[in-house]
């Protein structure tokens, strides 16, 4: 066992008083005996009464369990579990479509809040090691909230209610985003086989389906035994007549108007019955404030009044009381037929009290319905199709006719199954592999964000509020997610074809094995290196990766190659061993300059196609190069996921992949956040909503600038974020500056960008705070990216809503490369560009200072860079990105011509020598680059913006 058990169900049962005998029934049958003898155990759960909701928890202790319970309001009660509870999810999940009512669905939204109340309710009681283990269909999205408030440990769902077919979950109230909810559970528990199996398919993404088992329920017998006991030796009926019984709750899944109509029918066929049998039907009032129940019940009575007028009153019997599980166990025991008839039923432990209560010296017979899931281990009941009366009627009329000896062989199997699994057995058998798993990568999502200025921002506070209100009245969330461009714009264009990201998780989960074979073959054969060739969205995410699992992942080595400066190039030539080496061409136009130059240039050294991969939309130059050359694998992405919304894709994963990272714990990471950002969950806790309504009010009132940093081990997230939110934003004259890096310089200087938040990007939920810009801080466990890279692209999408922009688009990027095929296509020699120190004399209050690198990465550039940059800013009391170029042109180059006509822009460039050619080109690599660092200048100075160049030297003597 754990070291505490804590189990959260939709009530709690009362506590029992010491000394008095344990008298339970259902559930509480299965589960209280083993939380007795559990070292510690905790029951979380509704008190069952109507109280101040947000009231402390009640705690009261018994027998070494801790009962812990809150109260709802009435409108909660009726919201939550008297309308979307039982009349909307209960009959979907039995298959029952046509008793879903219409008005209940309309509930969902109080659903999620009381599932929120449980959820904040029970946070601050949990410990470290703590095993959680929620039960039922009333929880479901109660994971997902434990999630949301940072609950790392293992957390268990157990499904008692059968799962209707795939169709029918679909057409289930808020159906689809229940499923994904499943993600947020280590360990996922069905009742039989039927339902694993159905609710994998249901599901669909193989890492959760891989959770999800069956742990059939049962009871403890020799306990049940222990009521029975009362029974004694007295006889069933007192004139000899076969004694058939039923007991339920008053519910129309259990099928007790059919039951009642199908021994009339028994009667009916068989005369000898009228005399020699009869039924008793005990049918416990329930939900009986719901109409669906009144009508049940008037259907119970209707059937009965037609067998008693028909055979007389003798011949049956109905019961509404409640009977306590005493009186239940003795008459089971008493009963010579058991008839259980359920519609639709997860397990239905009747069945299994029935046949621990009989034996070979006591038989009875047990007629079970096949929809009910004790029927796949009672094999020895009568079986018959559920619903079908003349089949039941048949059962009954052989149950009465069975020859003794059969009966006894029946109930001692029957009894064998019970006594083999007991609810101990069956707890201890779903904890034990819950605790056995690995705790996966989760983003910690509590609601906190530290100042690091003066005191809380109470206007952006508000403003945030505001707007959080606002997404819930217009339905944006809702609307995101059914891809209504009119969120952003009036025209579709590049908007309904790029929010594929949204479901990118569950697309790329059918690909994880073949990506983890594709991986294991490429290691089999020797490749130890990959080389990756790409530009902006291409490039960032596969490095992101690299320096994150630096060290952990055991697969190849990545090295990313964006850069058309000629000692970046030579410097990966001279680090690879040709024959060992995997190089993937990735470009989701497939004509991107700089790709398809250092394509070309590596594929003459290399031109052997098993080699090359590449990674493209379908249809472009890249997809038939790779297709004419026969590229081991060209992996065609889904053509609506634009560039930098691509981190998750195969444009991420397959590097991923080959660098040995679980795929499917990375994904897991993404669907957890997805389903936190889903369309059943309030802006004000939307961490993708919140995140994007803060982004976006804080540019509004002035503060556009955003400090990024992660700490060394995600040094490439920033430039990742820099990209999304950069190009994404920067537009139409507005938009938000991403500093990376930039936080340590900004922190000392005077002005107005001088105070900053500090916003642990795993926990953006709550608003404190003073000023702009932000300092994010992505920390902890490398497997949180794949929740990471979704929360910020949901939030950028939803700050582009607030800004009036689409998020989608680069309008502006094109000018750079036209200038840029200007320069090469006429030999244009470089212009004439401004000395720094012009520039610098030019620069207001409210600008900022932008260095452009065009030289290669390496340490001692970085170094010198960085150097001058911290200069500068010291200096100019102004915030100062370092970039380096050409794949900035593919990232922040959307921004510097976009967005705020503010920016100052230096050009760093070395000579390049000696020429570094490439084929089928009338221009080397450095005059590729220097052509390039001339196209953005022109392309900026035809804004108006002021451009200065000179070398790494030249910008050290001019600070």
């Amino acid at each position: 066992m754990p070291n505490r058990l804590v189990v959260v169900s939709n009530r709690v049962p009362p506590p029992p008083v010491e000394g008095a005998p344990w008298l339970a029934g259902g559930l509480v049958s299965a589960l209280l005996p083993a939380l007795e003898a559990a070292d510690r155990a905790l029951w979380f759960g509704w008190s069952g009464c109507e109280g101040d909701p947000h009231a402390p928890p009640t705690r009261v202790t018994a027998r070494g369990v801790e009962y812990v319970t809150v109260d709802l309001s009435a409108e909660q009660v009726h919201g939550y579990y008297e309308e979307f509870c039982n009349r909307a999810l209960w009959p979907a999940l039995h298959g029952m479509l046509d008793r879903i009512a219409d008005d209940a669905a309309a509930s969902r939204g109080v659903y999620a809040e009381v599932n929120r109340r449980f959820g904040q309710a029970l946070a601050p009681l949990l410990e470290p090691d703590d095993v959680v283990w929620v039960q039922d269909y009333h929880l479901i999205p109660l994971g997902a909230e434990l999630r949301r408030l940072g609950w790392r440990g293992r957390v268990g769902y157990f499904h008692h209610t059968p799962v209707p077919a795939a169709a029918a979950w679909e057409r289930m109230p808020d159906g689809a985003a229940l499923a994904s909810m499943f993600a947020s559970y280590d360990l996922v528990g069905v009742q039989t086989e039927r339902d694993a199996r159905r609710l994998r398919s249901i599901v669909r993404e193989p890492d959760v389906a891989r959770r999800i088992a069956a742990y059939p329920i049962s009871i403890e017998p020799e306990r049940f035994r222990a009521f029975a006991a009362c029974a004694g030796d007295e006889a069933p009926t007192e004139d000899g007549r076969l004694l058939f019984f039923g007991v339920d709750r008053l519910d129309y899944t259990k099928g007790i108007p059919q039951r009642i109509e199908a021994f009339g029918h028994a009667l009916e066929a068989e005369p000898r019955m009228r005399d020699g049998a009869c039924l008793v039907q005990w049918a416990a009032p329930s939900r009986t404030a719901i109409p669906e129940y009144q009508d049940e019940r008037a259907a119970i009575e209707t059937a009965a009044q037609h067998v008693q007028e028909r055979f007389g009153a003798a011949s049956l019997e109905v019961g509404y009381d409640s009977q306590p599980p005493a009186a239940v166990a003795a008459a089971l025991a008493r009963a010579d037929v058991c008839v259980v008839t359920s519609v639709a039923d997860g397990m239905n432990l009747v069945a299994k009290e029935f046949a621990a209560v009989h034996s070979a010296d006591r038989p009875g017979v047990l007629v079970l319905s096949d929809s009910c899931g004790a029927a796949e281990e009672l094999t020895d009941a009568l079986i018959f199709p559920a619903g079908d009366v003349e089949a039941m009627s048949a059962a009954l009329r052989r149950a009465y006719d069975m020859p003794e000896e059969e009966r006894r062989e029946r109930s001692a199997r029957l009894r064998t199954v019970v006594d083999g699994h007991t609810a101990g057995d069956w707890l201890e058998e779903f904890v034990g592999d819950l605790e056995s798993i690995e705790p996966r990568a989760r983003p910690a999502a509590a609601a906190v964000v530290r100042a690091d200025g003066d005191g809380e921002d109470e206007a952006l506070r508000d403003r945030v509020e505001q707007r959080l209100g606002e997404f819930e009245r217009d339905r944006t969330i809702e609307r995101l997610w059914t891809h209504d461009y009119t969120l952003w714009k009036p025209e579709p264009d590049e908007i309904t074809d790029r929010l594929g990201w949204l479901e990118v998780d569950r697309v790329m989960g059918r690909h994880v094995e073949d990506l983890r074979q594709f991986a294991a073959d490429a290691g089999r054969e020797g490749y130890t290196t990959v080389v990756l060739i790409g530009m902006g969205g291409s490039s960032l995410a596969p490095r992101v990766f690299a320096s994150a699992f630096a060290g952990e992942a055991q697969g190849q080595r990545l090295i990313v190659l964006d850069s058309t400066v000629p000692a970046a190039v030579r410097s990966v030539e001279e680090r690879v061993d040709p024959g060992r080496t995997l190089f993937i061409a990735s470009s989701k136009s497939g004509a991107t300059l700089e790709t398809r130059a250092l394509l070309d240039y590596f594929w003459e050294r290399h031109p052997e196609g098993r080699h090359w991969v590449a990674i493209t939309d379908a249809g472009s130059p890249l997809h038939t190069i790779g297709e004419e050359r026969s590229f081991r694998r060209v992996f065609l992405n889904p053509a609506d996921i634009g560039g930098r919304y691509s981190a998750l894709s195969f444009v991420g994963l397959v590097p991923a992949a080959l660098l040995g990272i679980d795929l499917e714990r990375l994904l897991a990471s993404a669907a957890s956040m997805r389903e936190a950002c889903g369309t059943g969950v309030e802006a004000r806790v939307n961490p993708g909503a919140r995140l994007g309504a803060m982004l976006a009010e804080a540019a509004l009132m002035g503060r556009d600038y955003l400090a990024v940093d992660a700490g060394p081990e995600l040094a490439g997230f920033p430039a990742w974020l820099e990209q999304l939110i950069a190009e994404s934003t920067g537009k139409d004259g507005g938009g938000i500056l991403p500093l990376v890096g930039e936080a340590a310089a900004a922190r000392h200087v005077d002005g107005p960008y001088a105070r900053t938040y500090t916003v642990d990007a795993r926990a953006i939920d709550t608003l404190t705070g003073s000023s702009y810009p932000v300092h994010a801080a992505l920390r902890g466990d490398p497997y949180a990216l794949g929740a990471e890279y979704f929360r910020w692209e949901f939030g950028v999408a939803v700050a582009g809503r607030v800004l009036g922009i689409n998020p989608f688009d680069q309008p502006d990027v094109e000018a750079a490369k036209a200038a840029t095929r200007l320069v090469l296509d006429a030999g244009l020699p470089a212009g004439e560009a401004a000395a720094p120190q012009d520039v610098l004399a030019h620069v207001g209050a409210e600008d900022y200072l932008a260095l452009h690198a065009y030289l290669a990465r390496d340490a001692e550039a970085d170094a010198r860079l960085t150097r001058a940059r911290a200069r500068l800013s010291e200096r100019f009391g102004l915030p100062v990105t370092l970039e380096y170029g050409p794949s900035l042109l593919h990232s922040t180059g959307q921004y510097h011509k976009g967005g705020p006509r503010r920016g100052h822009f230096i050009q760093i460039l070395d000579q390049e020598t000696p020429p570094l050619e490439i084929p089928g080109r009338a221009y080397d690599f450095g005059e590729l680059k220097n052509a390039q660092a001339e196209g953005d200048r022109r392309a900026l100075e035809d804004l108006g913006l002021a451009v200065g160049r000179c070398t790494l030297d030249g910008i050290e003597e001019a600070l």
